[in-house]
């Protein structure tokens, strides 16, 4: 398996991936008629988003598909191809509702070559809350997951027995968010 591509947002002029989902409303494909595959063994779910927050407001501003036949165009931005078929740029609300962990300067030593990397493995996390697609509130989560960090144990199961949850947890970007 492959460390997987998170989605990218730009918020308060950074750059960050994101690596925590606790809510509904983000950008999902099929919402859109779009049967996606898989772009290449970093990016199974057949997409990748990038995100912006501007304005106190959350849009889509990139997408890269795996598609064998895309539109022409999507959200108004013409299809680009090359490595891979994207979109940009785009400036598309997104109606999300709930809480978004960002997350800067990952942790090389805890890379582990499987699924998305959790929050807990970034130095800068930051999280995010939304009303429909509308930023409510931001909170500095940092100090939360160093303390994460120095509880974790092993970064992947001791355990054959094990496997099966932490590949399934590897792949699940939720979160309880407080939203």
């Amino acid at each position: 398996m492959t460390a997987q591509i998170h989605d990218s947002v730009f918020y308060d002029g950074a750059d960050y991936s994101l690596v925590g989902v606790g809510g509904a409303g983000l950008f999902d494909p099929a919402e859109h008629g779009l049967a996606v595959r898989m772009i290449h063994t970093a990016c199974w779910r057949g997409y990748i988003c990038g995100y912006t927050v501007a304005e106190k407001e959350l849009f889509l501003t990139s997408l890269q598909v795996g598609m064998d036949d895309p539109p022409a165009k999507l959200f108004g931005a013409r299809v680009q191809t090359g490595s891979g078929t994207v979109y940009a740029p785009i400036r598309e609300p997104v109606p999300f509702t709930g809480g978004l962990l960002l997350g800067a300067g990952f942790l090389r030593e805890l890379y582990v070559h499987m699924g998305f990397h959790p929050a807990w493995k970034y130095e800068r996390v930051v999280e995010l809350l939304f009303d429909n697609g509308k930023l409510t509130a931001a909170h500095d989560r940092s100090a939360a997951m160093a303390e994460r960090r120095s509880a974790q144990g092993s970064l992947q199961p001791t355990d054959p027995r094990d496997a099966k949850d932490w590949i399934e947890t590897a792949f699940d970007r939720n979160y309880d968010s407080p939203v």
